[in-house]
């Protein structure tokens, strides 16, 4: 009897000494955000467009492309007075088909319209994910451009 009765008490010590409660990780850093299904190839970002002037009864097309973006350093002498200026293209330029569906191309024609008696449109700029991504940052600049529906709006650049 006093054998099962030090069996039943080393076997109840082992069992509570044996486990131990996992410490949490705390975490202490400062705050950060990270996409997470990295099985995600394309992804859409939404550019609202709005008409000028009255609304009509028919689709009405636009077009945008991709521009180029410049530094410019400006060079003074001794004046103060401006002399020169050197322009430079910035690096990392958006390639089409590799960064972003192009705008011209088939698939985003009959997303670039504006709908019958409407006067604003959330234009899809379909976004892709290369590997080049992994390593670099690109920059995709657009704007609107003539058509045979539309001028261009104000100007605020």
């Amino acid at each position: 009897m006093k054998r099962i009765i030090y069996t039943a008490i080393f076997l109840s010590a082992s069992w509570l000494t044996g486990c131990q409660e996992a410490e949490y990780l705390l975490f202490n850093d400062i705050a950060r955000v990270q996409m997470d299904d990295a099985s995600i190839n394309r992804d859409t970002v939404y550019l609202t467009v709005n008409t000028i002037g009255d609304p009509e009864d028919r689709v009405r097309h636009i077009a945008m492309e991709q521009i180029s973006e410049y530094d410019v350093e400006y060079k003074y002498d001794e004046k103060g007075n401006l002399i020169d200026s050197v322009l430079t293209e910035k690096p990392n330029k958006a390639v089409p088909g590799v960064h972003y569906v192009p705008m011209d191309d088939p698939e985003m024609l009959p997303l670039l319209v504006i709908q019958p008696n409407a006067v604003t449109a959330e234009i899809p700029v379909i976004l892709l994910r290369d590997t080049t991504l992994q390593k670099d940052e690109y920059r995709l600049c657009l704007r609107l451009k003539v058509t045979e529906d539309f001028l261009l709006g104000e100007n605020t650049e």
